[in-house]
């Protein structure tokens, strides 16, 4: 995940094992055990397991501290990384569209939502300190109201790779925004994403809820988050006190497409010229 934004997850008590969501569990989220690597803990269904590391999100170290759960499904135990690599292995439910909430202390309460498949994953969550957060959101304008989720927004070509010119609408409307980011801080100036690909809405109502991103280059489609009810909508769900951070892969207009085929290529001759002389 790349948001060289500060934002990210965390109770000052380094969150707990409990960390779903406040709510019961769902029904049984699926079908029988057909395979030996996978388990079935009381109505969670088929599990697989994911390869997690957390890492802070403006320096890259380990967080030691990071506590990961898979919200709404207390069945499964959370996981409390190794404190040395910041690594570990947890159960996720295999074809649903999950959240898992990660804490650590100093750090921003974070929500990452994906949709699951019966194939194992390594993922990375980076996450925030409270005391960068707080500030950069308020570098908009903005005061963050703990009784509301924040949501930062991602519109990549590939990883690492911010798509210029993107515009994004929220539904349902509520909160403040959205404040595209520049050498990833918000700026007032912005009307859709600079080369970061980023934006967030601020202090927006709990519950499910849509951006649209308005690409000219095409749809955008999830890559971390649910499929939306439209054509280039990526979908997700908010807590109180939580950041949720969303991803979605947008292919390259023409001319972005022209532009970077002539970088490569330029690249590519003078890389020749070096070894030539």
């Amino acid at each position: 995940m790349i948001l060289g934004l500060a934002f990210g997850c965390g109770d000052d008590d380094g969150g707990g094992a409990d960390d779903g969501g406040g709510r019961d569990a769902p029904a049984d989220i699926g079908g029988e055990d057909t395979s030996e690597d996978v388990f079935i803990p009381g109505d969670a269904g088929p599990t697989v397991t994911w390869m997690v590391r957390a890492r802070d999100l403006l320096t890259g170290d380990p967080v030691v501290t990071a506590n990961i759960c898979v919200r709404d499904v207390p069945a499964i135990e959370c996981l409390q990384v190794d404190e040395t690599t910041a690594e570990g292995e947890i159960q996720v439910p295999v074809g649903a569209e999950i959240q898992l909430v990660s804490n650590a202390i100093r750090y921003f309460p974070q929500l990452n939502t994906y949709v699951t498949d019966d194939m194992p994953r390594t993922i990375q969550i980076d996450m925030g300190k409270r005391g960068n957060i707080e500030p950069l959101i308020g570098a908009a304008g903005v005061t963050v109201d703990e009784t509301k989720g924040q949501l930062a927004f991602l519109a990549q070509s590939g990883p690492g790779t911010g798509i210029e010119g993107v515009t994004a609408t929220l539904m349902p409307v509520s909160g403040m925004g959205p404040f595209y980011t520049m050498d990833s801080l918000p700026s007032l100036e912005l009307s859709a994403t600079s080369d970061d690909g980023l934006g967030v809405f601020t202090n927006v109502d709990p519950g499910r809820v849509e951006v649209v991103y308005n690409n000219p280059g095409g749809d955008c489609e999830p890559n971390e988050g649910w499929p939306g009810s439209a054509a280039g909508s990526v979908a997700t769900e908010l807590l109180p006190g939580h950041l949720t951070i969303i991803l979605a892969r947008c292919p390259l207009g023409e001319m972005d497409a022209g532009v970077d085929a002539a970088m490569d290529a330029d690249a590519a001759a003078d890389a020749g010229a070096d070894a030539g002389t």
